[in-house]
């Protein structure tokens, strides 16, 4: 049934960009606190630090210069500048600037089948989170099975991972390639991905979940940051 599907790929990172990216000798910028990093033997250089295929932005105005103070304001106590959307965190795809289209930020590439039923989403190897680990599919699946599917965590699905009342599948393909399966046609899922960044760190996130922490060690850790309950400690 899968491999009789017509699919199609929605990429900006193919043969040509790898070739590219592989003969261009370049050096790399980065921030001069990371810098010093390097130079204190605290991280490792920059080129080491990147993934196999880089995303790279091209500025409309310039690179920008480092440094300087933001001062935001918020309406909101505990919005911490948000309002303002200084920064944030980016979503799976985007829009194209020009065409508008949607295209892969964080993945190299989205393949969808054409009855739009099931999306391959081929993630971008070593990109990594803050702490140096990487980001692979056993995080995505981490959120699916452990977070999404846990009616502790999420007590209602959202219409968004849903195709005519049925809860989309999620299955690991390999480390790096993860599907979405769908019951039904799912044409926007592309688009919502636009604004969706949820995916968490299973390497530390699981320490919180009854699943891989022991139950009397989690209510020690719940009881000692003062909740009543293990999803309070987790969403914290």
């Amino acid at each position: 049934m899968r491999s009789q599907r017509k699919c199609f790929w929605v990429s900006l990172v193919g043969i040509f960009l790898i070739m590219t990216f592989s003969a261009a000798a370049q050096d790399f910028g980065e921030a001069p606190e990371f810098s010093a990093l390097v130079a204190a033997g605290q991280l490792p250089p920059v080129e080491q630090r990147l993934p196999e295929i880089p995303y790279v932005v091209d500025p409309v105005d310039g690179i920008g210069r480092y440094g300087g103070t933001i001062r935001t304001a918020s309406v909101n106590a505990e919005g911490n500048g948000d309002d303002t959307r200084i920064m944030g965190v980016p979503g799976f795809m985007k829009p194209d600037p020009e065409t508008f289209a949607i295209i892969p930020q964080v993945p190299v590439a989205m393949e969808a089948c054409e009855d739009r039923m099931v999306y391959t989403m081929h993630m971008r190897p070593g990109m990594r989170w803050s702490d140096g680990e990487l980001f692979d599919a056993d995080d995505i699946m981490f959120w699916y099975e452990s977070v999404l599917l846990n009616e502790d965590l999420t007590p209602v699905v959202g219409v968004n991972w849903r195709a005519k009342g049925e809860v989309v599948q999620v299955v690991k393909v390999d480390d790096f390639t993860v599907e979405f399966r769908f019951a039904h046609a799912k044409p926007y899922f592309r688009e919502f991905l636009v604004h969706f960044w949820d995916w968490f760190p299973k390497h530390y996130m699981q320490q919180f979940h009854p699943d891989y922490q022991d139950v009397d060690i989690l209510a020690e850790m719940v009881a000692e940051a003062g909740y009543d309950n293990w999803w309070e400690l987790f969403w914290n």
